[in-house]
């Protein structure tokens, strides 16, 4: 018997340049769900300012659900 399982990849990485990419194509009998900043072409956010925000979000998000 397999038991489909769920978990969750968080990373601090866009989708595209991450682990969970990576674990995505690799993991077929768990479900795997992914809290990360969204596609980006590049790695920069091009400003600080910008990256705290995009990088707050994430964590924000990580341990909203971990309570």
């Amino acid at each position: 018997i397999y038991l489909r399982k769920e978990y969750t990849c968080d990373q601090e990485e866009p989708r595209n340049m991450g682990a969970w990419s990576f674990m995505l194509e690799r993991l077929e009998l768990v479900k795997l769900n992914v809290r990360s900043r969204k596609y980006y072409a590049v790695p920069a956010a091009g400003s600080s300012t910008r990256f705290k925000k995009r990088h707050k979000a994430v964590i924000d998000s990580v341990f909203s659900d971990a309570k």
